[in-house]
């Protein structure tokens, strides 16, 4: 069977409104994919929706620099229309094939207009969010709303954190340094000791276990130095690798309450795992206390002594929350001559499900609530209370339950610069006609706008200087500020 790239190649099927591929110049017969069609290939709705048409604009694959060029939407009775950044449109039919490349079978999706055959891509269920053509990933429809985030959203302050020893860095975060992301796709990073570098930082993608996330790729010259993943369940953080040990994570006073609630929900989940398995120790006891047998602490990268386990303690936790674990940690730690010791107390832990993020509610200046959108095991959701307290919010209480939380709300941005509607960096009068335009008339200028300048889910954030939603009385606000300076 001839192979896909080269089918592909030869016909030059890209969409009219985008820049040629100069990869496949030389290839200029035509040819025709002849493989035999199954059943499943004439079953249309799992790529029936709408997409965007990308292309790389570097020598980088697609998914690392992502431009648009335009949507498809793939209507569930084989027809399709594209439509160019100018609005100009353009419709045909849509056929399937099958192709097997190294003993996987592709799903070849072709658009044509009339006879002419406009764009080739292969499609696998292991990525179901993307239609790529050729196998150096130059260009490629996307599922519209995957992995959609705009740099805006990430520019400010980052802390850079590493865990210590293999614990979670929520846990034993140790900061080494910051990320300053800038709106014009460049970064500095500054280390603890002052030394800085800088580079290109690139909004792309990436596909884990069958779904897309969002990803920033940290450039210094032309090497990636970090990647760093985004899920929308924990806005406040981007994850460098896939151990939890590396992140960048927004200063305190920017996170979400959302972020708050998750990390004190997983640090309680780590310590009561903690203090129900116990740390790495000695195979023999060193002394026992009234029948106990207590070993020597060999593991220290997360404690070294009993005051350490409770500052972590008072750092996450209050009222009957911290009682509790000061109370485990009195039972199962002990320190003699400056060495830590600890018993062998094993019991069952509880661990809240955070994956799926969590639902916020009862918001006042001083508490909250946050519920899991997802069950464990055994206790089902989790629903906690968490209180500000000494400067920073603390879990005080919780109870576990059967909730009924059918899915978080979106996660909104924490606010970058307050007022900022266009999220240009500074606030003044343009701000306030985009909020003017975006309520008046929200099909070209609110979040999913058609003009090329419209409202996005970070500038919404910026903009709602009242709380409460935007209205017309935050563009009011604005105006007057700026009156006023």
């Amino acid at each position: 069977m001839k192979n896909f790239v080269s089918v592909i190649a030869a016909l030059s099927l890209m969409l009219s409104a985008a820049p040629a591929i100069t990869s496949y110049a030389a290839e200029t017969a035509t040819a025709s994919i002849t493989s035999e069609v199954s059943a499943e290939t004439t079953d249309i709705a799992h790529i029936a929706g709408e997409w965007k048409y990308q292309n790389s604009d570097t020598n980088l694959p697609v998914n690392v620099t992502p431009t648009d060029y335009g949507t498809v939407v793939i209507n569930k009775d084989g027809t399709y229309t594209f439509t160019d950044l100018k609005g100009k449109t353009s419709s045909g039919t849509v056929q399937f094939s099958i192709e097997t490349i190294g003993g996987i079978p592709f799903q070849c999706i072709s658009l044509y207009e009339g006879e002419e055959r406009r764009f080739g891509g292969y499609y696998h269920s292991d990525d179901p969010d993307a239609i790529y053509y050729g196998n150096n990933h130059v260009s490629r429809l996307v599922r519209k709303g995957a992995a959609e985030a705009s740099l805006s959203g990430f520019t400010g302050v980052w802390k850079y954190q590493e865990s210590k020893g293999g614990f979670p860095v929520d846990v034993s975060a140790s900061e080494t340094g910051t990320f300053e992301v800038n709106a014009d796709g460049t970064y500095k990073y500054t280390d603890i000791d002052g030394n800085t570098t800088t580079g290109e930082v690139k909004l792309g993608d990436e596909t884990i276990g069958g779904k897309m996330f969002t990803v920033l790729r940290f450039f210094e010259g032309s090497e990636i130095k970090y990647t760093a993943t985004y899920r929308a369940e924990r806005p406040d953080e981007l994850y460098i690798g896939n151990a939890g040990r590396v992140r960048l994570v927004r200063e305190a006073d920017k996170k979400s309450l959302a972020t708050h609630a998750i990390e004190k929900m997983d640090a309680y989940s780590f310590l009561d795992f903690t203090f129900a398995s116990g740390l790495a120790h000695n195979d023999k006891a060193d002394f026992t206390v009234n029948n106990t047998p207590y070993y020597k602490v060999t593991d220290l990268s997360l404690f070294k002594s009993v005051d350490e386990v409770k500052e972590l303690i008072g750092k996450k936790f209050t009222g009957e929350v911290k009682d509790y674990f000061m109370s485990e940690c009195n039972a199962r730690f002990l320190e003699k001559n400056g060495i830590l010791y600890m018993n062998e107390g094993a019991r069952g832990s509880l661990a809240f499900n955070t994956t799926d993020g969590v639902v916020i509610s009862n918001v006042t200046a001083d508490s909250f609530t946050a519920t899991t959108v997802s069950s464990n095991d055994i206790q089902g959701k989790c629903r906690a209370v968490f209180a500000f307290e000494n400067g920073s919010w603390k879990m005080s209480s919780f109870t576990t339950g059967d909730f009924k939380t059918d899915s978080a709300p979106a996660p909104q941005p924490a606010v970058l610069v307050k007022g900022d509607a266009n999220c240009d960096g500074q606030t003044d009068m343009s701000d306030v006609v985009l909020i003017m335009q975006a309520l008046s008339n929200p099909n070209k200028y609110g979040e999913n706008g058609t003009a090329s300048i419209h409202l996005t889910a970070q500038g919404k954030a910026n903009a709602d200087v009242n709380g409460g939603g935007l209205t017309v009385g935050d563009a009011q606000a604005i105006q007057k500020a700026l009156l006023n300076k």
